[in-house]
């Protein structure tokens, strides 16, 4: 056999000793501390557990290394991203692994998978799950760009994404959208149908701001609309 060859298969070889004998149990824990100067008092000491990567299908060897690894660390919050396989076991091994790390204020899971085996489209069950993702920004106990802003505003956090929320709170209803009218997503397979939904979706994002924010002044919603496009 050519030297060539023999040496791109000892490389697939490896590769594939790496990826399935070592990579899967090199398990690391990093502890990182962010100082944030505008931070508001009642989350001094505040720590998130994130696990990534864990491609968890069964409670095996490595999962067992991972609840031992966390068991006594009793974050605020315990976040699983990154790739998941989510089935009917791993889900409820998941779950006593979330439980062993007692975290305070509760665990945040991307399961995306989850609400494929509800019925959802693929694209659908992800775009949902990336919706709401970037709305965490303005949803308290994280809500980034909210700290951001109550802090070039010199006001307090909380009011701030109160105001946040109540105005962008037509924004949680677009992937509920995506659930009950599908056709939203399928605008190059079905444009007249996409549109049809984007129509009634936007309606109702603009009674949803019609009843929380309200007109502006006296000027009923057919003049204040009128009045904001000129």
């Amino acid at each position: 056999m050519p030297a060539p060859v023999l040496l791109a298969s000892a490389a697939a070889a490896a590769i594939a000793l790496y990826a399935t004998a070592y990579e899967p149990f090199a398990i690391r824990l990093r502890r990182l501390r962010l100082n944030c100067p505008r931070l508001p008092t009642e989350f001094d000491g505040f720590t998130i557990l994130q696990l990534s990567d864990l491609h968890m299908s069964k409670m095996g060897r490595r999962e067992r290394r991972v609840t031992r690894m966390i068991r006594d660390l009793s974050p605020d919050i315990l976040a699983i991203t990154g790739d998941l396989a989510f089935d009917d076991v791993s889900g409820r091994q998941l779950a006593a692994m979330a439980l062993g790390a007692r975290p305070r204020e509760g665990c945040i899971a991307v399961a995306g998978p989850a609400l494929e085996k509800l019925g959802l489209p693929a694209l659908h069950a992800h775009m949902f799950v990336f919706w709401y993702a970037l709305l965490c920004t303005i949803t308290p106990p994280v809500c980034g760009t909210v700290f951001v802003a109550a802090g070039i505003a010199g006001a307090p956090w909380l009011e701030v994404a109160f105001q946040a929320m109540r105005i962008g709170l037509g924004l949680f209803m677009i992937p509920v959208g995506f659930v009950v009218n599908p056709a939203l997503l399928s605008l190059a397979s079905d444009p007249l149908l996409a549109i049809a939904a984007a129509a009634k979706v936007l309606a109702a994002l603009w009674l949803i701001s019609l009843a929380l924010i309200g007109c502006a002044g006296s000027r009923p919603p057919p003049a204040r609309a009128a009045f904001s496009r000129s």
